[in-house]
């Protein structure tokens, strides 16, 4: 008997995966890391679409996984799990390149103005606008 490799989730996994959510938003840790085990190498592949630094998909995958634990609650089901989680991923990988493109041109103008990189102020300031966009999503 031939066993075929599993390339999507079925319908059995969606429930799980909506169950877990559930869980997650509950405030249950455990199920949260399952969550992060299921979901981790899916994101990663399909964050290689969008970039190759894996330092930037590893912070985007987990602010992925905390945007989950946070906004599990808001999950109303009109979609599967995972389409909301690669959604939810798209969206934060969006604004880490935007972040990045920004610092690049920061740190250019500070070099071209005073001849200093300024990065920190850069990244500051990108962390800055990163929770104030998670601040006003939240409201």
């Amino acid at each position: 008997m031939r066993t075929r490799t599993k390339k999507y989730h079925d319908v059995a996994d969606d429930l799980a995966d909506a169950q877990l959510l559930e869980k997650i938003a509950a405030g249950n840790h455990l199920a949260l890391r399952k969550f992060y085990f299921l979901y981790h190498r899916r994101l990663q592949r399909f964050l290689t679409t969008v970039s190759s630094d894996a330092v930037m998909m590893e912070e985007i995958i987990n602010d992925t996984l905390l945007a989950v634990w946070r906004g599990a609650a808001s999950f109303r089901g009109d979609s599967r799990v995972s389409t909301w989680v690669f959604g939810v991923a798209y969206r934060r990988a969006l604004k880490t390149l935007q972040c990045a493109a920004n610092r690049h041109a920061g740190q250019l103008t500070s070099v071209v103005e005073d001849g200093s990189a300024g990065i920190d102020a850069v990244a500051t300031n990108c962390e800055r606008s990163n929770w104030i966009d998670t601040a006003l999503g939240q409201l």
